[in-house]
């Protein structure tokens, strides 16, 4: 069978189970290497960056990730490759 994806929903939560994705779209859970606390939106990036996800993108933040939302946007357009929407689920936002 063939199938045209319509584009990467990028999954930043410890727990993508609970997050439903789209019909005909890719899903690339993200999983940063291990590292210190202070360089973890740059280790979430460089994640994203190195699996060179199909656009256009998705993000989908659950919890304490909806605050690297910035970081992801800014990363993600320095590679020439926009986040078309943004859906927060249970957003820990301080």
């Amino acid at each position: 069978m063939w199938c045209v994806s319509l584009g990467t929903v990028l999954l930043l939560t410890d727990d993508p189970g609970v997050i439903p994705v789209w019909e005909g779209w890719e899903r690339l859970r993200i999983r940063p290497a291990d590292g210190p606390a202070s360089t973890f939106p740059a280790r979430v990036c460089a994640a994203i960056n190195a699996a060179a996800p199909t656009g256009p993108l998705i993000a989908v933040a659950r919890g304490e990730w909806a605050t690297l939302l910035p970081a992801v946007s800014m990363s993600q357009r320095s590679n020439r490759r926009s986040i078309a929407e943004y859906v927060l689920v249970d957003p820990v936002i301080p």
